[in-house]
């Protein structure tokens, strides 16, 4: 938040910034390498075990084929990932393959935890999300 003219307390508004190295413009019209990273939402650790891991693993790379993505380098965390891969001619497919990698992890955690009143700030409780990803073209 920056202040407006004359400082006034609680006269803040937003800077926007259009092309800031550490918040890049998602540019997805060229092929060519791209390094794509994400992470849950609010940094929580959904992905802690090894079992859990292996489903973001193995999804990511399932989903990578089905797209003609070709994956060069990847690491999964509990809280993040991040990858390297070859575009297919249409670079633009990475926001459906992130969309379907997002969607089919977080439904299988989430059908996996137990109901939890509260548990993740949803209005079930359960809730498991991955979000903000970011695609740099190489």
């Amino acid at each position: 938040m920056i202040p407006r003219e004359g400082g006034e307390a609680g006269s803040a508004h937003r800077a926007k910034m259009s092309d800031w190295p550490h918040s890049p413009v998602h540019r997805l019209a060229e092929a060519g390498v791209y390094m794509v990273t994400c992470g849950t939402y609010r940094k929580r650790h959904h992905f802690q075990s090894s079992e859990r891991l292996r489903l973001l693993c193995e999804t990511l790379q399932r989903l990578a084929a089905k797209y003609g993505w070709n994956l060069q380098a990847w690491a999964v965390f509990s809280n993040h990932y991040h990858w390297v891969g070859l575009s297919p001619h249409d670079p633009a497919t990475l926001r459906t393959l992130v969309s379907e990698l997002h969607t089919e992890t977080s439904s299988a955690l989430n059908e996996a935890t137990p109901h939890r009143e509260g548990g993740y700030g949803s209005s079930t409780g359960r809730h498991v999300s991955l979000i903000n990803a970011r695609a740099l073209r190489g």
